[in-house]
């Protein structure tokens, strides 16, 4: 199966996110019922979380783990907080003008093809400009 991919703020309102805002944290789903390799347990996976562009470039891999064992759904937190670079480890730092680029890589999809690489790409807003946007 093809995997789909969300990222939707970590509220209680839970809405997809549009854009991100350095600061908040956000809830990544990874939908992959073929990642499920062990009925009894809850499997992980892992989803990479890139910078492009507003400085200095780094990546920060994400262990999502299966929501309940055999459901195919994957979630795990991402904090942010303003910055370039390395700063804390399994925090994604960002910059407004920047994109963040979530990459999953899926084992098999639908057509057969292995090791295919599908991505998600979250503009990143200072707190002003998400606020008008609404």
């Amino acid at each position: 199966t093809d995997p789909y991919i969300a990222v939707q703020d970590a509220d209680v309102g839970g809405a997809a996110t549009r854009a991100m805002m350095p600061g908040h944290s956000y809830l990544l789903t990874v939908i992959d019922p073929d990642r499920n390799i062990y009925s009894g347990k809850e499997d992980s996976i892992l989803v990479s979380a890139e910078v492009i562009g507003g400085g200095a470039s780094d990546v920060e891999v994400f262990i999502l783990k299966e929501t309940a064992p055999n459901s195919g759904f994957f979630r795990g937190y991402v904090n942010t907080q303003y910055g370039c670079g390395r700063g804390i480890l399994g925090v994604r730092e960002v910059n407004s003008g920047s994109e963040v680029r979530f990459g999953y890589v899926d084992i098999g999809n639908a057509k057969g093809d292995t090791k295919v690489i599908y991505e998600l790409k979250v503009p990143v807003v200072h707190s002003l400009m998400q606020t008008a946007s609404r």
